[in-house]
């Protein structure tokens, strides 16, 4: 793991030389573990343009530590953040909420039968 650690900084500079934008995720990543061959990284949700670069950021590290490294990508969800299920809402409720925001909505709502599909 220190092998990989050690070298990080390099191996993302290279990589910002043609991709800033992905260096600068990748310096945030979190090392979980590397046998040699695989190497296991975590970041937080920006980091899923991560697992979309994956071939291309392991031939960098490869051709740089010159070896096969395979890159394995785990994205952690916001903490904190719960994912809710968006409770589901009558289509009239909501046409009576858009209805009493201002007489203008409501003018338009009956001028042109419009409904909430």
């Amino acid at each position: 793991m220190d092998y990989i650690k050690d070298r990080w900084t390099v191996l993302v500079d290279k990589i910002a030389e043609k991709r800033a934008s992905l260096a600068e995720v990748l310096k945030k990543a979190q090392f979980i573990a590397f046998d040699g061959k695989n190497l296991s990284v975590s970041f937080n949700a920006e980091g899923a343009i991560v697992e979309g670069e994956k071939s291309w950021i392991e031939r960098i590290i490869s051709s740089e530590l010159n070896h096969s490294v395979r890159l394995m990508v785990k994205v952690e969800k916001s903490a904190g953040k719960k994912a809710k299920k968006r409770e589901e809402i009558p289509k009239e409720e909501i046409m009576k909420k858009i209805v009493s925001k201002s007489e203008l909505l409501h003018k338009l709502v009956d001028e042109f039968d419009l409904e909430v599909i």
